[in-house]
């Protein structure tokens, strides 16, 4: 993989689903005082919503924020990305609250 981790290159949503996936940090731009798209490599947030983390067993856990469940436009394409790399969808009816 090049070297997209590294600070200072411009990431794409893609980009930092994979970073999730292989359990490194990366962020996008900063919308107000929180990033856009990030992760710290065990949980992944569309702004400050989780939309994905790392169960007990390393499983990466999507959980569905999209169709009636969608928070925003972005934060659908940010769960799209997510989906790429997944281990698993979650529906957001059976998603931790904690």
């Amino acid at each position: 993989m090049v070297s997209q981790y590294k600070w200072g290159v411009k990431m794409t949503n893609q980009d930092i689903a994979d970073a999730w996936a292989n359990n490194k940090s990366a962020k996008t731009s900063k919308f107000g005082s929180t990033y856009r798209f990030h992760t710290n490599g065990n949980i992944l947030w569309s702004y400050s919503l989780m939309i994905g983390y790392t169960s007990t067993k390393g499983r990466k856990i999507v959980i569905d924020y999209t169709g009636k469940h969608s928070h925003s436009r972005t934060t659908s394409r940010h769960v799209g990305a997510a989906k790429n790399v997944a281990d698993e969808v979650q529906s957001l009816d059976s998603a931790p609250t904690e």
